[in-house]
């Protein structure tokens, strides 16, 4: 009887975790990397969590293993409380619409310039999204996750980011999943913008960023973030005038060495002086 108490205080302590930070039984299991059906038990204390799902719980919501496992008397819910009358800002972003193509498979949508804005707005419509090119990367892509390419809008030489650079990035949908010194885009409800992140703030709910050469960081709030999208690889737009000049020079030397060639056949012609 023990042992079914201590499963149930455990999946208890679990339940109340996830709905103080209003979440899903789906969305949490999500990130537990667990089918639904088998954290639900969890939560009813129908069968113990494992270990790496215990730590990965910890983490997520800080606070301790043993608080998971044993609880305490005088902290019922083991965070920072957020100010009386402040909104909880889930720790999960909506997965974006995907598009497929007429074989089934995921379509990487290019966001160009002149879309960026529209996409701010209309990023979760199917009817826009349909209006977007796709592009093909000769990159390693991982199964089941979407991606999506973006135009850079500007010089970036710290990031080695060019202006027109296409980026590509896969979609992330949780802030656990967000590591710092990584190059994101992010889709904020102003701006789409291509940045490092440098630290993560999840007790104040911010993100810190730079994207300039001189260092400046600025934040962005969990609330202003719409989608993140993790940058994994790159098509430069700086390879046009480099292979351009290649041209040039190839061309040039080949001209150069059929000039040498027409004068060793003349000097062959020349008879000998004795």
């Amino acid at each position: 009887m023990q042992e079914i108490l201590s499963k149930k205080d455990i999946g208890e302590r679990i339940r109340n975790l996830r709905l103080a930070q209003d979440l899903s039984q789906l969305q949490v299991a999500d990130i537990l990397h667990l089918s639904r059906s088998n954290y639900s038990q969890i939560e009813l204390g129908n069968q113990y969590p494992s270990f790496n799902t215990l730590h990965s719980l910890a983490r997520y919501f800080s606070c301790s293993y043993e608080w998971l496992l044993h609880g305490s008397q005088t902290d019922l819910i083991p965070f920072k409380e957020k100010p009386t009358g402040t909104k909880t800002i889930p720790q999960l972003l909506a997965n974006p619409v995907n598009v497929y193509d007429q074989q089934g498979r995921s379509k990487i949508l290019l966001v160009p310039l002149s879309h960026q804005q529209y996409y701010i707005h209309k990023h979760s419509s199917q009817k826009f999204l349909n209006t977007l090119e796709s592009v093909d990367f000769p990159a390693a892509i991982e199964d089941g996750t979407i991606y999506r390419a973006f135009k850079a809008a500007e010089e970036l030489p710290d990031l080695n980011v060019h202006k027109n650079d296409i980026l590509l990035a896969k979609h992330i949908n949780t802030y656990a999943k967000v590591h710092i010194n990584q190059v994101y885009i992010l889709i904020t409800r102003k701006e789409i913008k291509t940045c490092l992140l440098t630290s993560i703030n999840h007790f104040q709910s911010t993100l810190s960023c730079t994207s300039q050469t001189d260092k400046q960081v600025f934040t962005v709030p969990f609330g202003d973030v719409l989608e993140i999208w993790e940058g994994t690889g790159k098509y430069t737009a700086k390879l046009g005038p480099v292979i351009g000049e290649l041209e040039k020079t190839l061309k040039n030397f080949t001209e150069a060495l059929q000039r040498l060639e027409g004068e060793i056949t003349a000097l062959k012609s020349v008879p000998p002086l004795c």
